[in-house]
């Protein structure tokens, strides 16, 4: 992946993530701890700052009680 979808990818994953953390009425810290991260984390992730793994992407979705896919929902590469 080039740099530039890297950062699109991230930034709408980033704010796809804060959608749906609104909607469960949550705050960061509540999410990560949830997840089991550092705050720091999922705020840079919703920033765009910081792409996730496999793994991470998982904790986030069972912490907010949506499937992975309702996650990604939308995120696609720019053309």
């Amino acid at each position: 992946m080039t740099k530039r979808l890297d950062t699109h990818v991230a930034k709408d994953f980033g704010a796809r993530l804060r959608t749906l953390r609104d909607a469960a009425d949550i705050s960061q810290e509540r999410l990560a701890h949830d997840a089991g991260l550092s705050w720091s984390t999922v705020s840079q992730v919703e920033r765009g700052d910081r792409s996730v793994r496999l793994p991470t992407l998982l904790r986030l979705a069972a912490a907010l009680g949506v499937t992975p896919g309702e996650l990604l929902d939308g995120i696609r590469p720019p053309t």
